[in-house]
Parts: C-alpha cells; structure tokens; sequence
C-alpha cells in the first residue's frame, strides 16, 4: 500500500474521486498530485484557481480523467467525440473531439482571469486549445497569430517557439493580457476587456455559441482556469506543473 508522507485531504478528494487506489501500481500518480496540491498551496496558487485537470485516472477507465483536482465535485469535464486516454494524457482525434468543462465563466472576473495547458505533442498550428466565446467576447487561448484573449473583443498573438509545454494566458488589469511560455513571457497584448464571456470553456477545441470549432489533436496533459496571476505567479507555476509532469515521467 502507498501512502502520502502527510495528510492531504486535498489529493486524497481527488484520488477518491477518480477511482485512483493507493497502491504501489499508482505511487507515482499519487505523488504527482500531492506534491502539486502542496506546491501550488506554497506558491499562493491554490486560491486563483477555479478547475484544474491533469488528466490521470484509472486505466482503462475514461471517465475517471473527468475531474476538477480544486473541487471534484464541480466542473467536472464531460468528454465529446474520439478521444484517447493513457498515462501520458488525453488525445482528441482532431475532427470530433472536446472536453466541455462545464465552467461558464459566470464565477470568473472580467479583469482578473487566466488559462493554462500543458501539450506533450507540437501539431495542429492554428487549432484551439481552450476556450470560447459569445456575443460578450471571446476568452481562449490558441496556436497561432491572434488567438489569444481574455473576455474582449479584440485578439492578440501568441507564438511560442513550440507548442510543446506549457502555455498561459492572463488578465490582472482592463487593457493588457500576457502570454506566457514555459513560464517566461512570450508577449504583451493591448486588449481591452469588453465583456465576460458566458459560454463553458472547450479543452480541444473552441466554443463558439455553443458549437465546437477549430478542433485540436495535440495530447493535454495539464489544464487550468482560475484569476489572474502576477508574472512571478505564473514562473512559479510552471515550477510546480513540470515538477508534476516530471514525477509522472511525462515531462517535455
């Protein structure tokens, strides 16, 4: 049997939750998750964040990669289309294939808000990677020039020298969002906030109206939606997300 070293009711919900058994068979899971509970708590993270899916589960078990590790008793992910499930992570087969997160942003804040995913593969430029948007604006992030916003009108670019890591998008303010890679700033975006977006958040693809769009056939091996964060923030995140990946032997 495997055990966390301390108590951690945080990893234990989640573990419970998807059917994960603390065994030998599951100790590297099991210390992915509790190390990164911990972690994103020492950072000041925990409370910015609103879902987060790292997408393990049981083997086997597709159902079981669903939950949100901050509650895993809201926002659980519901996943549409052709997908595959492994240790690695979760692969959509890129013409059918999303996650709805069930988030609708109607708890999230206009001007505090960002978006985080963790790709193990480098495919699809110009696909989303999550997201949505309404006739309030658009709040997503993807690959690409001008697919990167948060609940305005307007876009701004993002190009990272791969798509492989670790991407975020925030808004701490009314007239900027920032780009992020591997937790270094990629670019700064004029865009004004306009409107929250109210539609649920796609993973793999882009919600526009309700409708599926610009489908993506990268494997996710990380997602997140919360507050804005400040630019040490998001370093220190990246820190606390590859120290996971890592533990799993997933890293990229």
């Amino acid at each position: 049997m495997y055990f966390v070293a301390k108590p951690n009711t945080d990893a234990f919900n989640f573990l419970d939750a998807a059917g994960i058994t603390r065994t030998d068979n599951n100790s590297a899971i099991i210390k992915g998750i509790a190390d990164l509970t911990t972690d994103l708590r020492q950072y000041g993270l925990w409370d910015k964040m609103k879902a987060i899916y790292p997408f393990v589960g049981q083997a086997g078990v597709s159902s079981s990669f669903q939950y949100n590790l901050k509650d895993p008793n809201t926002f659980r992910g519901t996943f549409v289309g052709g997908w595959t499930f492994a240790s690695t992570g979760v692969t959509g087969d890129g013409t059918s294939a999303y996650m709805n997160t069930n988030f609708d942003n109607t708890t999230g804040t206009l001007n505090s808000a960002h978006l985080s995913v963790y790709l193990r593969t480098n495919i699809n430029l110009g696909k989303a990677m999550i997201g949505g948007n309404d006739s309030n604006g658009r709040h997503y992030l993807g690959q690409g020039n001008s697919f990167a916003t948060i609940n305005s009108a307007a876009e701004g670019n993002y190009n990272p020298s791969s798509y492989q890591g670790f991407h975020t998008i925030k808004r701490e303010t009314s007239t900027e969002t920032k780009q992020f890679y591997n937790g270094s700033l990629n670019t700064t975006s004029t865009i004004i906030s306009t409107g929250k977006v109210n539609v649920n958040f796609y993973v793999a693809a882009r919600n526009i109206n309700g409708s599926p769009a610009n489908y993506n056939n990268n494997q996710f091996a990380f997602v997140s939606i919360g507050d804005g964060l400040t630019d040490t923030q998001v370093a220190n995140f990246y820190t606390a997300v590859q120290r996971f990946q890592t533990t799993l032997g997933r890293q990229v």
